[in-house]
C-alpha cells in the first residue's frame, strides 16, 4: 500500500490468502453477491476475491538486465526493454479496489498495482483492460494522465486505471 491515504483497499496475493488491508488492520471482505464486491472482484465463499482467471503469477515475474515480459490478470503486459533495469526485479500484479482514491478521471477498467514501484533507464510498455487513456497514481487521489496509444509507455510502475478525464465545468 502506498502513501498515508487510510482508507486504500490492496488485494495481498503472495500468501496465497486473499486479504484486503484497510489501514494497519486486516479485514476479511465479507459479500452475499458479485454486487457487493469492488470492480474486478467476485463474490466466492462470501469472501470478494480478484476474478483474474488464475493467470496472476503468485510468485512474481523476474526480470532483470537483458528485459522481459510480466502477464497479469485484467489483460496487464508489461514489456521491460533491454538495459531498462540494473539488476533482476521480481514483479507482482496485484489487484487493487476501485474505492482507491481518485480524481480528474472515471475509470473504464480495473485498478491494478505493478509493485515494487521502479523507474526504468528507458520506458516499458503497459497494457490493462479498459478503454481510454491510462492513469497512473502519484500520491492520494493525485493521478497523472499518460496519453497515447496502447501499449502506453510508462517511466515507473506503480498504483494504474484506464479511464476517460472528466469534463471540466465552464
Amino acid at each position: 500500500m502506498r502513501g498515508p491515504f487510510a482508507f486504500v483497499f490492496t488485494l495481498v496475493m503472495t500468501s496465497g490468502c486473499s486479504l484486503v488491508i484497510l489501514g494497519d488492520a486486516t479485514v476479511t471482505p465479507s459479500c452475499a453477491t458479485d454486487d457487493e464486491c469492488a470492480a474486478g472482484f467476485l463474490c466466492v465463499d462470501t469472501v470478494c476475491q480478484a476474478g483474474t482467471g488464475g493467470i496472476l503469477p503468485v510468485e512474481g515475474v523476474v526480470v532483470g538486465v537483458d528485459g522481459g515480459t510480466v502477464e497479469g490478470p485484467f489483460g496487464v503486459t508489461l514489456t521491460v526493454p533491454a538495459g531498462a533495469l540494473t539488476g533482476d526485479v521480481t514483479f507482482f500484479v496485484l489487484a487493487v479496489s476501485a474505492t482507491t482514491p481518485h480524481t480528474g478521471f472515471s475509470a473504464t477498467g480495473p485498478f491494478v498495482d505493478l509493485d515494487p514501484t521502479v523507474t526504468f533507464a528507458t520506458p516499458a510498455s503497459l497494457t490493462l483492460d479498459g478503454t481510454g487513456q491510462l492513469f497512473r497514481q502519484e500520491d492520494g487521489d493525485v493521478w497523472d494522465e499518460l496519453t497515447g496509444p496502447s501499449p502506453f509507455a510508462i517511466s515507473q510502475t506503480g498504483v494504474f486505471a484506464r479511464g476517460t478525464p472528466d469534463e471540466e465545468e465552464p
